[in-house]
């Protein structure tokens, strides 16, 4: 049997706009804006490199279903050069781009399929008059599909020689932060016989199983906010076919602009100009290791440092975040700073204290040293049957009240310098 390539995308979501980037300027409001388009352009060249057979996009091509006329054309010109160079293109349509939303296109060239909302239909793909692959595929007619399709793919697949290979948009087993469309089980994928499940909807992607059958999340083309699953590098997976027998998904980046975190531990930080420097070297390097994309950092301060106490004066965390923006590289956005700190204390000086704050740490000590006075005091505020499930003897019950201890003192001593 001949070896064949396909490549696998979904969630595309062409023209969508960037959420939670108020404040950039108006070079970068452009270039984000044309983020996604730009990474399908390198998705189609993708496709041409490797000499894909056919593209698979599992829903989402658009981000609602009023789609963009500018997005629809975009579309159209990329499968054209597809099609062009003998590649056929399959589509289907998921939760944001359903049938029933309006299209500015009416015909598409031959080697393109556009999988209605019926039934799955099994459509062949030959290679020199001989059936090598058999791609199955259904879309939205509707936005909100609560409907189990996998169910719908066990009754579709034919006794043909080749690959069977899915598309499906939708939920498969329990995940967070999506809408459960379409959802189903792993035991239903595997219930439809197929060799390669290609998934859309879920926007971090994740190879579910691992071959007989492959299960595969290819994630979304570009990220589009800070969330996790917006986070780190997105792109499509290359899959071989050898002796008919799929190999491993190879995974491609593909976005144009990255959203990551950047965690900076401020223990060590003395003074403004420390961290800055700390944080514009840590942008760099992500800058050197993302290529030649674009990053949007979100600084997390974490420790314990006396830089917490330069920057929880007055408005010193925004202004921070300002002139990070004014020095930055055009490939570069800081989102924000995040305040995860913790004020450093010399606990031996706070004991010595003659104070309110010098008194909540000697009564810490105080309780845990006496569990019987530390029941007391939970009683208060426990009922019996939740005091009994806490071991007051515990590691982990000693580390509870060292972090209030922390929390406590903290709050007082920020009070105590405002």
């Amino acid at each position: 049997m001949q070896p064949l390539t396909f490549v696998h995308a979904a969630d595309l979501h062409l023209d969508t706009p960037f959420l939670g980037l108020e404040g950039y300027d108006a070079a970068l409001a452009q270039a984000l804006r044309d983020a996604s388009l730009a990474a399908f352009d390198d998705l189609i060249a993708l496709c041409l490199r490797e000499k894909a057979v056919f593209l698979l996009i599992s829903g989402d091509v658009y981000d609602g279903a009023e789609r963009g006329v500018r997005a629809q054309l975009h579309v159209q010109k990329g499968v054209r050069r597809l099609a062009d160079a003998g590649t056929r293109t399959f589509i289907i349509h998921g939760n944001h781009d359903p049938l029933n939303g309006w299209s500015a296109i009416r015909e598409w060239p031959a080697e393109v399929k556009v999988f209605g909302s019926g039934d799955v239909e099994a459509i062949p793909v030959e290679l020199d008059g001989a059936r090598v692959a058999t791609v199955y595929g259904i879309s939205y007619g509707q936005p909100a599909v609560t409907e189990n399709l996998a169910l719908r793919y066990q009754l579709a697949r034919v006794d043909a020689p080749g690959v069977h290979i899915a598309m499906l948009h939708g939920t498969v087993g329990a995940v967070t932060g999506h809408d459960r469309y379409a959802p189903c089980t792993l035991d239903d994928l595997l219930a439809g016989r197929m060799d390669y499940w290609a998934l859309g909807h879920i926007h971090k992607r994740e190879i579910l199983r691992g071959g007989a059958p492959w299960v595969v999340y290819s994630g979304n083309l570009q990220g589009r906010s800070p969330k996790p699953a917006e986070s780190e590098a997105k792109g499509a997976y290359v899959v071989h076919v050898v002796q008919g027998v799929i190999q491993a998904p190879r995974f491609v980046a593909l976005d144009k602009w990255r959203f990551e975190l950047c965690p900076m531990d401020v223990s060590d930080v003395v003074d403004m100009p420390g961290l800055k420097l700390r944080l514009e070297e840590a942008a760099q390097a992500k800058l050197e290791l993302g290529g030649n994309r674009g990053m949007l950092l979100r600084a997390v301060l974490t420790g314990a440092g006396e830089v917490v106490h330069l920057l929880r004066r007055g408005d010193a965390l925004n202004e921070l975040l300002r002139v990070l923006r004014e020095g930055r590289s055009p490939q570069l956005w800081w989102t924000g700073v995040v305040d995860e700190m913790a004020l450093p204390h010399d606990r031996a000086a706070l004991l010595e204290r003659d104070d309110f704050i010098g008194a909540v740490v000697r009564q810490a000590d105080r309780l845990t040293a006496n569990p019987e006075m530390l029941a007391h005091l939970l009683q208060n505020m426990l009922n019996r049957r939740q005091l009994a499930l806490v071991d007051l003897q515990s590691e982990e019950f000693a580390a509870l009240v060292s972090e209030a201890e922390v929390l406590a003192v903290q709050h007082l001593r920020e009070q105590e310098a405002a």
